[in-house]
Order: C-alpha cells, then structure tokens, then sequence
C-alpha cells in the first residue's frame, strides 16, 4: 500500500512539473517580448496630457511645454532604442539622468516655481508606479 501511495505521489509531482513547464514556455514569448514602439508613444502622450492639465499651463506656455515634452519623449525612445540594441542598459541610465536634467532645465525656462513644485512631483509619482527606477517622460 505504501509503495502504491509513492508511486502515486510520484505521478502527481512528475504531472506538476509537466504542467508548469508547459506554462512557462507558453508564457516566456510575452514575458521576454519588446514593447510597442506606438504603445509607448500613446502612453507619453497620455502622461503629457495630464501632466499639461496638471500644470495649469497659460495658453503662452502650453506650446513650448509641448514641444520640450516631445523632444524629450523622441530622445528617450531613441535612447532605449540603442540600449536595446547593445545590451547596454547602464549607460542608459546615465543618459537618461541626463536628459531628464536637460527636460527640467528647459521647462525651468517656461513654467513658474509653482509649476516646476507640481512636475517635480508627478514626475516622483512616476518613478513610484515603476516600482523606484529612474527615468520618466
């Protein structure tokens, strides 16, 4: 009886382990799979557009915002773009530190201290939803 009890656990752990192979391999391909490039454009533009809302923007502002967002938007796309295609995701980083300090010394130019208070604060709110990392627009 105990050797038909083991045998039978046996079964059951080999079946497991079939099945969560299985699962795994479904589940590798979106696991591993790069984002959509428009995805990701849609999503910045989405993040502009409550950020401008956000910003209280006069209609003088709103354009140059814009464009400084959109800029920095294409520089980011462009900067994962080529870290993807080297592997190297640390220089990234740096660049994208960088970039962010260029995006916030431009709208210094354009938005009012209160303005800059509310970005530099969804801009934090930002970093918290992707769990820390850095980065942002």
């Amino acid at each position: 009886m105990q050797t038909s009890t083991l045998t039978h656990l046996m079964r059951r752990a080999a079946l497991f382990l079939c099945l969560a192979l299985v699962a795994s391999l479904w589940l590798a391909p979106t696991a591993f799979a790069q984002p959509d490039p428009e995805a990701m454009k849609e999503r910045m533009a989405a993040q502009t557009d409550t950020l401008v809302k956000k910003l209280d923007l006069t209609a003088a502002q709103e354009e140059p915002v814009r464009a400084i967002l959109a800029e920095s938007n294409d520089k980011r796309m462009k900067l994962r773009d080529e870290a993807r295609a080297s592997g190297s995701f640390g220089s990234m980083r740096e660049s994208m530190t960088k970039l962010n300090e260029e995006t916030a010394m431009k709208l210094g130019e354009v938005l009012t201290e209160e303005q800059m208070a509310i970005y530099k604060k969804f801009m934090e709110e930002q970093r918290g939803r992707r769990g820390g990392r850095r980065g942002g627009f």
